[in-house]
């Protein structure tokens, strides 16, 4: 099931490691590992794509957890920030 989509970052992420953005054209996919004990926050900033199964359009994001690989399609020309935190010792260890 795909994660919820949301349109602000969550408050309660530890703090950030990595920080990029994507360029995706129309009907293009990426994909990337991802190291573990990461949480993900994957932004929409333009265009329309589907991350890890989640559909994001310009604006949304979504925050992936105990994921090993963060997988997007782009139904149009899109730009993707994708920020990577430490997961907080108490997600990690739960």
């Amino acid at each position: 099931m795909p994660a919820a989509v949301l349109n602000r970052l969550p408050e309660n992420l530890a703090p950030l490691v990595a920080l990029d953005a994507v360029r995706v054209p129309a009907g293009q996919d990426f994909s990337r590992a991802l190291l573990p004990g990461r949480h993900v926050w994957a932004q929409a900033n333009e265009g329309h794509l589907y991350v890890c199964g989640a559909e994001l359009r310009s604006g949304d994001g979504v925050l992936l957890e105990n994921e090993t690989l963060i997988a997007a399609w782009a139904e149009s020309d899109s730009l993707l920030l994708i920020a990577e935190f430490k997961a907080p010792e108490k997600i990690r260890n739960a």
